[in-house]
């Protein structure tokens, strides 16, 4: 790590922080590093958060957080199986900060969160904040049903990841369970991922009757307002070119078989991800009364 490395990351976290009017860069960090295992909507990646400094700032609910940041239960997938993602984040303001490694202190927080979760013990997770405590309950509720995959994700944006022999304690510690993986991320694979992570440019072709374009100035920045229909915005996003590009298509049963080429969506312009949190359900649910 060098110290241009330590700044990509601050400046992603910086706008973060200020898109979201969050208050630390702490708080920004979970947003980019659970935004990087979870393609969600930033609202949608708050409600994972488990965190409580974070809970506290932001909600005013309190309680613990037994060394759990975030929680997000992914719904099954091509093999039939649900991923439960459980993340632990340490986030270096500084550069002198960054260079250090993953604290083993964590090691315990994270063993003794999967022993009561994997033995059930409410007792235990009484006195947690209300969001950890309903996010572990779905995790119960889903062996009801379901024989799901644990991911650990060790995050951080420092130089270094865990101690290799702390690191294989850990995995020893939670070897007497099946179906569990730890995955450690430091500002190496953060870097990667900012770097590579740009929108995709698309050419297509639509037309619009003049009344319906609006030209807004402000300053020397100059805008086109269009107006345009549902299905037209849709064609001109699918990965068909030849389709895109044809100003007379009228086909639209067509687009239902085609693809939305997802790399063209950035920074805060998110596709949906279906009805996966408690925010989309809630929002689902008032939509049917």
């Amino acid at each position: 790590m060098n110290i241009q490395d330590f700044s990509v990351i601050k400046t992603r976290l910086n706008k973060i922080k200020k898109d979201l009017n969050l208050q630390e860069l702490t708080d920004a960090f979970y947003i980019m590093a659970i935004g990087s295992e979870a393609n969600l909507q930033d609202t949608e990646i708050i409600d994972c958060i488990t965190d409580n400094l974070f809970l506290v700032k932001n909600s005013s609910t309190g309680g613990h957080d037994r060394g759990i940041d975030a929680i997000y239960i992914e719904n099954s997938n091509e093999s039939g199986r649900v991923k439960v993602h459980l993340f632990n984040c340490k986030c270096a303001t500084t550069f002198e900060q960054a260079q250090k490694s993953f604290p083993s202190s964590e090691i315990e927080k994270i063993v003794t969160y999967v022993d009561n979760l994997m033995n059930r013990n409410e007792a235990w997770i009484e006195n947690a904040n209300s969001i950890l405590k309903e996010k572990t309950k779905e995790i119960w509720d889903l062996f009801e049903n379901h024989y799901p995959e644990f991911y650990i994700h060790i995050c951080s944006n420092l130089e270094k990841t865990m101690d290799k022999n702390e690191f294989d304690r850990m995995q020893k510690s939670l070897s007497k369970y099946s179906d569990i993986n730890i995955l450690q991320h430091n500002i190496d694979y953060y870097v990667k991922i900012n770097n590579y992570d740009r929108p995709t440019n698309i050419n297509a072709r639509f037309k619009v009757a003049e009344k319906e374009l609006f030209e807004k100035s402000d300053g020397d920045i100059r805008a086109l307002i269009v107006n345009v229909r549902a299905d037209e915005l849709i064609r001109i996003i699918i990965d068909d070119e030849e389709i895109r590009n044809n100003v007379n298509f009228e086909d639209y049963e067509i687009i239902k078989e085609k693809a939305i080429i997802e790399d063209i969506f950035y920074d805060n312009v998110r596709l949906y991800k279906k009805n996966k949190t408690r925010i989309n359900k809630g929002i689902i649910a008032t939509a049917e009364i």
